[in-house]
């Protein structure tokens, strides 16, 4: 499914709001980003909707250990995931792996 062909209102809008040439321009960006939303993160959002991220603020024996929890009880380590996607450096989130916040652990 394409949500940009099925949001006729969108259309709609951007028909009045943007000169002909820009719309011409604009629409295979549109109609890709549509299709991916409907085709690929339309299936994503109904999982996570299903198992939302439960927050563990403290492990078993007491320490501090927030980070988000995924439904299957795996650790969801945004950075690392971010860092392997190409959308930050390595560097960045080989730094901060393992942390909650981001800071050192040493003192």
């Amino acid at each position: 499914m394409n949500l940009y062909r099925e949001d006729r209102n969108l259309r709609f809008v951007l028909e009045r709001a943007l000169p002909p040439a820009q719309l011409t321009l604009a629409e295979p960006v549109l109609d890709e980003l549509g299709r991916a939303a409907g085709d690929e993160l339309d299936p994503l959002a109904a999982a996570a909707d299903r198992g939302p991220p439960v927050l563990r603020s403290f492990d078993g024996r007491g320490r501090g250990a927030a980070q988000r929890m995924s439904a299957r009880g795996t650790a969801d380590r945004p950075r690392e995931r971010a860092s392997s996607a190409g959308w930050c450096s390595s560097r960045t989130a080989s730094s901060t792996a393992g942390t909650s916040t981001g800071r050192s652990t040493t003192r």
